[in-house]
């Protein structure tokens, strides 16, 4: 009988002091990722800068402001009299008016097209609420009296277009409100302030174009409410 022997070997491996350094693993990030990061962080910090100016703007303008008497409780409330349901509609929805609009200088729409309504002082403008469409702004030589307490209170839109021909139409910035035993809005007029400003600044530009478009107020006198 043959017997089998099973030798078991045990093999002890001592490790030495030397140690092979571990290769830290190298991701490389194409070139159209970096240019494209690098491309972000340029713009936010242009879109930094550009409204840093425009608020430097804006407080320059603000410091042209005109300035008025606040409106009178009776005041404000007359003024209510022209909205529909104000406690759910604010400002933006008053009822269609007739008004005797006496000035020299109305534009026809827009202040770019340069052209004037060459109106009837014996006939009333009959205005209509602007309730769609694209958004009409601009820049006010004084803090609305309704907005007093809004730091950008200057800036209102139009909220009527009045015709007394139904061919030829005034913008009419608003809210409109009631002072003085009559009724204002705002329209357009000239103003070079923005043209001034840039004299002093040749790279500075709006970053939308009704931050150059101004508004003054305009008598309306007593209106008749179409409600």
């Amino acid at each position: 009988m043959r017997k089998f022997f099973i030798i078991t070997f045990f093999l002890i491996v001592f490790c030495g002091g030397n140690t092979t350094p571990e290769t830290e693993a190298v991701t490389e990030i194409p070139e159209a990722v970096v240019e494209g990061t690098q491309a972000v962080e340029a713009e936010a910090e242009i879109t930094e800068i550009d409204e840093e100016s425009i608020e430097k703007y804006k407080q320059s303008w603000v410091s042209n402001l005109v300035s008025y008497s606040a409106l009178t409780e009776d005041e404000y409330l007359v003024t209510l009299s022209l909205y529909e349901d104000y406690e759910t509609y604010g400002w933006n929805r008053g009822y269609d008016f007739n008004a005797k609009i006496i000035e020299q200088s109305l534009y026809n729409k827009s202040i770019n097209n340069n052209e004037f309504i060459i109106s009837d002082d014996n006939t009333e403008f009959v205005c209509s609420n602007k309730s769609s469409g694209t958004a009409i702004s601009a820049f006010a030589n004084e803090y609305h009296p309704l907005y007093k307490d809004d730091d950008y209170g200057y800036a209102v839109s139009v909220d009527y277009t009045c015709t007394q021909n139904e061919e030829d139409y005034l913008w009419l910035f608003g809210p409109i409100f009631y002072q003085d035993n009559q009724w204002w809005g705002f329209v357009f007029y000239d103003e070079d302030f923005y043209e001034n400003y840039r004299l002093d600044i040749p790279e500075f530009e709006v970053m939308y174009a009704f931050q150059s478009k101004f508004v003054k107020r305009v008598s309306l006198g007593n209106i008749k409410i179409n409600n």
